[in-house]
């Protein structure tokens, strides 16, 4: 839970206040445990803690465009760059269009040691899939997963940049 008396700039960075009880700590395919990294200073591309309802929030609200003018919106599901022939990204996501179903999905992942995570918005038919893992060997479960949850899920497992 968040504790509203932490000074906001102390929720940017890791401190004191943290409590590493409520952590799933990141395991390497054996069990054996890895050290979940502390950054003392903020690092805005890695290392986000967050819950799993947090970040499913942030999902719905990012694929109903909440926030953010027109334009930003569709700068950032605008391809920017070419990742692949299937997949592109725009500012923060990885889009990856086309899909059999007509829909296209935008995809963020994550993977530190004993950690591996992804995001997939289909904004069309506003769905989406959010998966945690914290096993060497996450990221088979994700693409599992994914299978499990979508008609078209080997699909983007196939296309996806692993």
């Amino acid at each position: 839970m968040l504790d509203s008396n932490i000074p906001v700039k102390d929720l940017n960075t890791w401190n004191k206040n943290i409590d590493t009880s409520r952590y799933a700590v990141p395991h390497e395919t054996i069990g054996k445990v890895f050290e979940i990294p502390k950054n003392p200073i903020p690092f805005a591309s890695d290392f986000l803690k967050t819950t799993i309802e947090d970040y499913c929030i942030f999902g719905i609200t990012f694929m109903n465009g909440a926030g953010l003018s027109e334009d930003v919106y569709k700068d950032m599901i605008r391809p920017q760059s070419t990742i692949s022939k299937y997949e592109s990204y725009g500012l923060g996501w990885g889009i990856m269009k086309d899909l059999s179903n007509g829909e296209f999905a935008l995809i963020h992942g994550g993977d530190d040691a004993g950690s591996h995570t992804i995001v997939i918005l289909l904004p069309m038919s506003k769905r989406g899939l959010v998966v945690f893992t914290n096993g060497e060997n996450g990221v088979e479960v994700i693409k599992k997963v994914i299978i499990e949850s979508f008609a078209f899920g080997q699909e983007i497992v196939d296309k996806y940049d692993w």
